[in-house]
């Protein structure tokens, strides 16, 4: 066995950067930045060599070894990308890591050995097989055999999200470096060391749709044994889509008209036909259809309306779930019966092979975390699948291989979603068999399903990037904006217009900084996740909506200098949507809607005083949330809980009115109180639209069309000047499969 350049003990800096070689942690002015295993090897490889050129071959052979079956050029871009995300470098300008066309790469900032940390495991560089000897302390998992030995401890779990600055499309055919993410596992029964388990691409369309979890958006993926079908973007609308299970072009699969956002729930055991459901987000159960896999005409399940089902292998039965309740019906839809009632909401069902047992995902109302449970079909027994594994839990989506033998399910973190294999327990067996991982990023990794004929799993590899678009006035057309701050997802302004307060899709922290990008500060870390935010009138504090693992959503303050954020309120229930009122005095805020949160619970418009921290509801504002207070205090405008009208609140004459009526979001305010900015989603083109207060007649200020292959636009409201501002979401994923040979 060679050695390579030995990396050091303990830790290294450059820059503001502090890298714990033996902890595998890489901190930003002491606040820790994720990077996920692999890359943190490539960074720790050039950290070894600074200056000097490591060649592509070097870098393959120590990070993945000369035996793995790989698309390797776009398994280390998407790894050298990783590391350049969190450093904040470009490879056009780069501070860190210089690329060298077809060579390799170097590392082109001055390193310093910190002194006096030279405790703990160091990382070692070798030519072999493992390539990188990693201390037990980094965030990679080793591989064991399901019964007879040691089960793998559970990953880590927080909130983060499924989760980049891009100029145009930055094209990462990266998805195919799945094969190349650590796909690696000891197949059970064995005790050698791992196999590689060959990956191959079957959809090169970069356009699959990888779900949302926390709006109740699940990615499916079903097989007949001929075609895959799954969900696609396509102008930035989700839309139900088919392919060969050989590969080659992805077809659109034309859904009734009658169902106007179509999603996956299950196909027929004889793979004729599909169980669709309605994934518009304004109610919460929807008409569930049953629509021919060759086309022809679709028909409603009668029994009910429902947000999942699942057929049984005896091609007769349904189950679906509606509310916290699954019941079971025939494919007539007549008698529904009630099976079993959960203490959250059941989600991806799927039957074992025998029929004898069905696996759901439970979302947790208030918490909004997953969990894996099972029922008995004879008998009607529910029980918790894994009940202690992770702590809060996060596992979801899961089916059985085609013996009935394994069950793979995603695991969800903040380095994104994993898929492990829970084996059943084997007759005579005392132990109780323990999860083993099947990937390890970098990209997340979902919806896993068996072939009809062989042992191959198949499975949606996805990557996400994002950049802030503002609209052009001479064009009309959005174009990226403020590029200094890189990977950010949402912004607010200060009312000065001189700082932007945004969320880093790199690790959900919350940032502001100056317009063009100085004075950056961080205010808040992971396990936090941050969905919005309001300056104060002064711009002295920030409010935001922020959520830690296995809790609801709070309200909360912070300086914009820095400091600890504070709860504005103590509230068991979930929080949202703060605003300040113009005087800086109180906090508006709403409840979320039933897909975020806790449900069945009365919502209405709260108003908390600073000062006291008392608070008290806006009058008639039952039923309504995301409330936005004019700049001048005379009005507050809000949304029912459906988004289908502009709801206008007179403070002077305490009367609601309603201003629009259609299907509405995020309503904001022009900085002179004179108009009422929102995005329409009653269109096809989901335009961004505007209305004067108090006459009211909408004008058309924006819209999308034509967005390339995965694109998705989430609006955000204006810039300082008034100008809409969206973030562009470059969803980057394909379907997959893998060879699962259970010997």
């Amino acid at each position: 066995m060679i050695e390579h350049a030995p990396i050091h003990r303990g830790k290294l800096k450059f820059g503001v950067f502090e890298v714990d070689l033996s902890s595998g942690d890489l901190r930003k002015s002491g606040i820790r930045i994720k990077l996920q295993t692999q890359p943190f090897k490539l960074l720790a490889i050039l950290l070894s060599q600074p200056g000097e050129v490591v060649s592509r071959d070097e870098l393959r052979q120590q990070i993945w070894g000369s035996e793995t079956v790989v698309n390797f050029d776009h398994s280390l871009g998407t790894a050298v990308n990783k590391v350049r995300e969190a450093l904040g470098d470009s490879a056009e300008h780069p501070h860190y890591i210089e690329t060298l066309s077809k060579r390799g790469y170097r590392f082109i900032f001055p390193v310093e050995v910190v002194k006096d940390s030279s405790a703990g495991t160091p990382f070692r560089i070798v030519e072999s097989r493992n390539a990188i000897e990693v201390p037990r302390t980094l965030p990679e998992f080793p591989f064991g055999p399901a019964d007879n030995a040691s089960a793998i401890a559970a990953p880590q779990t927080g909130a983060g999200t499924p989760g980049s600055g891009l100029s145009g499309r930055v094209i990462l055919g990266a998805l195919a470096v799945l094969a190349a993410a650590a796909a690696v596992l000891l197949r059970p029964g064995e005790s050698h060391g791992p196999n590689i388990l060959p990956f191959s691409q079957i959809t090169s369309s970069d356009a699959i749709f990888p779900g949302d979890i926390g709006v109740e958006k699940f990615s499916t993926l079903l097989t007949d044994g001929a075609r895959l079908y799954f969900s696609k973007i396509e102008n930035g609308k989700v839309i139900l889509a088919y392919s060969a299970i050989s590969g080659g072009e992805v077809h659109t699969l034309v859904a009734p008209t009658e169902i106007p956002a179509p999603a996956l729930a299950d196909i027929s055991p004889d793979g004729s036909k599909l169980l669709v459901v309605d994934q518009d987000l304004s109610p919460t159960e929807r008409t569930l259809w049953i629509v021919p896999t060759s086309g022809g005409a679709a028909r409603k399940l009668v029994s009910g309306p429902g947000h999942a089902a699942t057929w049984l292998p005896d091609g007769k039965t349904i189950l679906f779930a509606s509310g916290h309740t699954i019941l079971s019906t025939l494919n007539d839809g007549q008698q529904p019966r009630v099976l079993a009632s959960l203490p959250g909401i059941p989600f991806w069902m799927r039957s074992s092979p025998d029929g004898q047992r069905v696996r759901f995902t439970v979302i947790e109302p208030a918490t909004h975390t997953t969990s894996l449970w099972e029922l008995t079909i004879n008998g009607n027994k529910v029980q918790q699948l894994l009940p202690a594994w992770s702590d809060p839990h996060s596992e979801c989506c899961g089916t059985w291989t085609r013996d009935g033998k394994y069950y793979i399910f995603q695991s969800n973190g903040p380095e994104g979603s994993n898929l492990w294999i829970l084996p059943e327990k084997r007759p005579l067996s005392l132990r109780t068999p323990q999860p083993f991982q099947l990937t390890s990023g970098p990209l997340s990794y979902l919806s896993p399903i068996p072939s009809r004929q062989d042992n191959k799993i198949f499975l949606i590899g996805a990557h996400m990037r994002s950049q802030l678009h503002r609209l052009d006035t001479a064009s009309r057309q959005f174009v990226p904006y403020l590029p200094e701050i890189g990977m950010a997802d949402r912004a607010e302004f200060s009312k000065d217009g001189a700082h932007v307060a945004w969320i880093s899709t790199n690790d959900g922290a919350l940032w502001q900084s100056r317009l063009d990008g100085s004075q950056r500060l961080q205010l808040t870390s992971r396990p936090m996740e941050v969905f919005m935010m309001r300056w104060s009138p002064d711009g002295g504090k920030i409010a935001f909506m922020g959520k830690e693992p296995g809790k609801t959503w709070k309200i909360y303050t912070i300086p914009s200098n820095g400091g600890v954020p504070q709860e504005v309120l103590e509230d068991a229930r979930s929080e949202a949507d703060p605003d300040w009122s113009p005087d800086g005095k109180a906090i508006i805020y709403g409840r979320t809607p039933e897909y975020m949160a806790e449900d069945s619970t009365p919502k209405a418009i709260q108003i908390v005083d600073l000062r006291t921290k008392t608070s008290s509801t806006l009058p008639g504002s039952e039923g309504l949330f995301s409330p936005r207070w004019s700049p001048d205090g005379r009005y507050v405008i809000a949304l029912p809980l459906d988004q289908r009208k502009l709801m206008l609140y007179d403070t002077a004459s305490k009367k609601w009115s309603e201003i629009a009526s259609g299907r509405f979001n995020n309503p904001v305010w022009s900085k002179d109180g004179a108009y009422i900015y929102f995005q329409s989603l009653t269109d096809e083109a989901r335009p961004i639209c505007r209305t004067p207060v108090p006459a009211a007649h909408i004008e058309r200020v924006a819209d999308f069309q034509n967005l390339q292959p995965g694109t998705t636009v989430r609006y955000w409201g204006v810039t300082a000047d008034d100008l809409p501002i969206v973030s562009f979401h470059f969803f980057m994923a394909d379907v997959y499969g893998v060879d699962w040979k259970n010997r």
